[in-house]
Order: C-alpha cells, then structure tokens, then sequence
C-alpha cells in the first residue's frame, strides 16, 4: 500500500509538471505572438507558477495525509492483535493453571481415600493423609472462592460494608494458612483496638491472598511483618515479605486478570493467575489504593491506603 502510494504521488507530480511545461511552452509562443503586452504575460506567468505549486503541494499534502491514516490503521490493528494475543495467552495460561490446579489435589484426595479403602493404616499414617486430604480440599476451596469473587465483581460489584476488626480478621486468615505453610513466621503487630469499614467477604480473600502470595514466594525462614502506618489524611496497612521480589516491569501487569509471572509450563508456584487480580479489583471497590514496591534489602511490600 505505501509502495503504491509512492508511485502514485510520483505519477501525479510528473502529470502536474508536464502540465505546467506545456503552459510555459505555450505562454512563450503567446509572448513572442505580441498577442499580449508584457504585464500580461507576468501575470499569466505568475498565475501559472501559483497553480503549479498549489497542485504539488496539494499532491504531497493528499499523500503525507493517506500515509499517515494508513500508518495509523496499521498501529491501531496491530494494536488490536497484540492485545487480542495477549488475552488468549494470559486466557490459556488459565486454563492450563486452573485444570492443574484442580487436577492435582482431586488426584491427591482420590488417592488418600483410595489407600483407606484397601489398606489398614497406623493412626499415624491415617493422620498424615488426612492432614494432606484436609490441606489439598482447603486448595480447591480457596480456588472455587476466587471464581466466585471474581464472578461477584464482575455482575454485581455492590459491597456490604461494616466495622471490622482489622487485626481480627488477619488473625482468623494466619491461622488457617498456618496449617498449609507451618514453616513460615507471619507477625501481624497491628493494634487490636483498630477498625475498618469495608466488606468483610471480599476484604477477606484481598488480605488472605496478599498473605498467601507473601508466604508463596518467601523462603521457609522468611518472616512477612503486617503492620499499619497512621499518617495525616490516610490509614496505610502494609504487608512485607522477604521472597524473591517482583521486578518493575511485571509490578506493572501483577494485577492483570490470568497474569502470572513465566509460563505454566515452567512456574513451580501453585496459583491461577486471580489472586493480585482480585486484590486490585476489590481494593479499587472500596475506593482504596493499592500499591506494590520493594522491600528493603529483599523482597516485596504491598500496601493498601486507606483515606482518613
């Protein structure tokens, strides 16, 4: 097309330079005819020179404007494609992580209930196998939960707000994770007396998979520490971890809908691609902020401000 273009703004400037040639040529015999005096014939000159420039410039502008149009269709349709590529990977990379993730602990349950049905077992063995039962039923439950929120947010955002003890409601979410990552140490400093207003359903899955995705990428001596900031017109909770830290080109997409750092094929982490999602979506439902940066000297700090 811009080949074509080319050749066609050429093809015009050599028809609009033959033309004005051809006027030259025929005001030069016009002139030596003494037909018109020699103020005519500038002005017949000059009125030719002018309609000359006006044609070329009206050629170049026509093509400058088309080429432009046509670069702008081109960026915007492979805008369009890129972004449509992106969905469809970030699409199937959830689908790939979901029938992972609910394949896994199915298979794991089926196995547990099928080793107690054709084996008798110690009370240690049958302990240790309900311990994995109860811990891979709490992974699809956790998934389902997700699902759901996520479902809830999309076709019906209304929020059923109402004071809540913040360091309650953390409390309750340690010790349930506590029994899936008991090798991690979870401080929670915040001051028993300190209140919110928020939705307690979906405030839940925003601090437990903050929480969850802290002890997820944090090594087994990691400590993650959850405290709370007062400043002049906002309420700062913070959630610091010791993990691996995320760089800044993916603290831009974390909280994408499917996104996940890598690929299936290679991320060893359990997740969906949901969770920072959801953290985003509810902590903008209740007219909060929610940023992520670094911590110092490793790791990731995610905070939700809260306006006073």
């Amino acid at each position: 097309m811009l080949i074509s273009m080319g050749w066609w703004t050429i093809l015009l400037n050599k028809k609009n330079l033959e033309t004005y040639e051809s006027r030259v040529a025929l005001l030069d015999i016009e002139s030596e005819s003494g037909i018109y005096d020699a103020n005519a014939i500038e002005v017949k000159s000059i009125a030719i020179k002018e309609s000359y420039q006006r044609q070329k410039t009206m050629i170049y502008g026509e093509a400058i404007v088309f080429g432009l149009m046509l670069i702008a269709g081109i960026w915007l349709i492979y805008n369009t494609f890129k972004k449509e590529y992106a969905l469809s990977q970030q699409q199937n990379n959830f689908l790939l992580s979901i029938t992972h993730e609910l394949k896994t602990p199915l298979a794991s349950i089926g196995l547990t209930l099928d080793t107690f049905k054709k084996r008798k077992l110690s009370a240690s063995q049958t302990q240790t196998l309900s311990d994995n039962a109860l811990e891979e039923t709490k992974r699809l439950e956790n998934i389902v939960d997700n699902i759901l929120v996520t479902s809830r947010l999309q076709n019906n955002p209304r929020l059923n707000k109402e004071q809540l003890s913040l360091s309650k409601m953390i409390d309750d979410i340690i010790n349930k994770l506590h029994f899936q990552y008991p090798h991690h140490k979870v401080t929670n400093t915040i001051p028993s007396d300190l209140e919110i207003y928020v939705d307690k359903e979906s405030f839940s899955v925003v601090i437990k998979n903050i929480i969850e995705n802290a002890l997820k990428y944090s090594p087994k001596s990691g400590i993650i520490n959850l405290r709370t900031f007062n400043k002049p017109k906002e309420l700062i909770i913070s959630f610091e971890d010791q993990g691996a830290g995320i760089s800044d080109k993916e603290k831009k997409r974390v909280t994408e809908k499917f996104y996940r750092v890598g690929s299936e094929e290679t991320r060893k982490t359990k997740g969906t691609g949901l969770g920072l999602y959801l953290v985003d979506q509810i902590v903008s439902a209740h007219g909060y902020e929610l940023s992520i940066i670094d911590n110092i000297p490793t790791g990731t700090v995610v905070n939700i401000k809260i306006p006073s």
